[in-house]
């Protein structure tokens, strides 16, 4: 995605470019951007994601980039300060604008300079700007002085490609001069595509694509994240796209190496981000003991109530006991707090077997993917009369990422 030039051609000149717009029906099928509210600028990751401004020779180009690791550093991509061979002379992060119009000078900082993927100009020299050789290494770091202060950085992963390419929730955060999923203008404000649980194929590691994921020009070197125990991570940058994919740089070593060359370059202590996390996970029993009505057509509820944890769910087992002469007559079933049901258990005339009791019953395939917070609710209810159950206790264990 050349987002350098996005904010001075028309949308004439971007379908030229390829930047064609689709139609209303496959519009209904693509995500697209929408902007980010005002509200949301407050808190991460919105926060810490702003207007990246660049001079390269005569000329000025705009992108995105995100305050990521270290308050001294801003997070973007190479292609945002090279073009026809020459390196950006001057680079300006404006953090969490959000208007109609470029920001005023006074809420732009100069950067010192800026670090790049060894290799990245070669590339584009033998294949192009728009070469996937070139994106695989479309990766750049402008760093401040020892005392810069670019507000509250993202934290980051090391290797970024494994999460883009797994069903974790995500989000794509920039500033696109014009919306590729409805050709209309994004102006100066705060977009995010998501979150989505898409999977990133490979197209050259670590160059990732994201079929039906769309932002538009401008948002180039904005932050690819996923939600790492419920915390917006950084895992890759935003550096290619077309009107029904997303392209998108994923975050390795020797980008991780590249950060680090521009902490050492603003001065100061340098600190490694925190090596990826694993699930999270929680289980809450509920032991308030209940005799179910017989013969009734009302439910009996208890709840869950799940907090904390990251809003993709990984997993969900129940451990669940009900005493009765006849398992046949129980109707159970869990519900979500996004609305998602798993039946435990139906009626059932012909089954005379006492009691229902489960030891941790995974029912993960019904759940995977939904956010976990929030209250899970276990109905239950005796359908058939002629006999007593009770309801003794559960356990429910929830992994999220």
């Amino acid at each position: 995605m050349n987002t350098r030039s996005a904010f001075l051609v028309g949308l004439a000149a971007l379908a030229a470019q390829g930047f064609g717009f689709p139609s209303t029906a496959s519009a209904q099928t693509i995500l697209g951007p929408v902007r980010v509210t005002a509200a949301d600028l407050a808190q991460a990751p919105y926060a810490s994601t702003g207007v990246v401004d660049i001079v390269i020779g005569r000329n000025g180009y705009r992108g995105s980039g995100s305050v990521a690791r270290d308050p001294r550093i801003i997070y973007t991509c190479g292609h945002n300060v090279f073009e026809n061979g020459t390196w950006a002379s001057t680079l300006r992060f404006a953090r969490a604008w959000n208007g109609s119009g470029d920001a005023p000078d006074s809420s732009y900082v100069t950067l010192r300079g800026f670090r790049h993927m060894t290799g990245y100009s070669d590339a584009v020299t033998r294949y192009g700007q728009d070469s996937n050789q070139a994106f695989a290494a479309d990766f750049a770091v402008g760093f401040g002085t020892a005392t810069s202060n670019f507000g509250n950085p993202l934290p980051v992963l090391v290797d970024g490609v494994t999460p883009l390419r797994s069903t974790a929730q995500k989000m794509i955060v920039g500033y696109p001069a014009e919306l590729d999923h409805t050709g209309s203008s994004g102006g100066y404000y705060q977009h995010r595509t998501g979150p989505f649980t898409a999977a990133a194929s490979v197209i050259l590691n670590p160059f990732l694509d994201f079929n039906r994921i769309v932002t538009g020009p401008g948002n180039s070197g904005g932050p690819t994240l996923v939600s790492q125990n419920g915390v917006w991570t950084v895992a890759g940058i935003l550096v290619a796209g077309s009107s029904s994919t997303a392209g998108v740089f994923g975050l390795t070593s020797a980008a991780n190496n590249v950060a680090t060359e521009a902490i050492t370059a603003a001065g100061g202590t340098v600190v490694n981000p925190p090596p990826p996390t694993t699930d999270a996970q929680k289980s809450i029993a509920n032991s308030q003991a209940a005799l179910l009505a017989d013969g009734s057509t009302k439910y009996v509820a208890r709840h869950f109530s799940v907090s904390g944890l990251p809003t993709y769910a990984t997993g969900v087992k129940l451990t669940l006991s009900i005493t009765t002469p006849f398992r046949g007559d129980l109707d159970v079933y869990l519900r979500s707090p996004s609305g998602r049901i798993r039946w435990v258990a139906q009626h059932n005339a012909n089954d005379g077997t006492a009691n229902l009791s489960l030891s941790q019953e995974d029912l993960s395939d019904s759940f995977v993917g939904s956010n976990p917070n929030g209250r899970w609710t276990l109905y239950m209810r005796d359908f058939y009369r002629g006999d007593r159950a009770r309801y003794q206790g559960a356990t429910l264990t929830v992994s999220a990422r």
